[in-house]
């Protein structure tokens, strides 16, 4: 939610490459809302990247693992 009086630009990335939105930012106008859902498959030295920038973003990632017996293992 941006909760601030200037337009909000997000992005998610993995490794450098965006996942979400597929290219550039996502932008949330001041008393707007966004939202993602992503199933990302990440191995060992993946990194993933929230980027913001602009307005009063109110942030709140969940993040779950499908398997996480494999969480550690090379």
């Amino acid at each position: 939610v941006n909760n601030g009086h200037a337009t909000a630009r997000m992005a998610i990335l993995k490794n450098k490459e965006n996942l979400w939105p597929k290219n550039g930012f996502e932008t949330v106008e001041p008393g707007a809302s966004s939202s993602a859902h992503l199933d990302v498959e990440v191995a060992k030295g993946d990194r993933l990247l929230f980027r913001f920038n602009g307005g009063a973003l109110f942030f709140k990632p969940i993040v779950t693992y499908a398997n996480p017996d494999r969480i550690n293992q090379q």
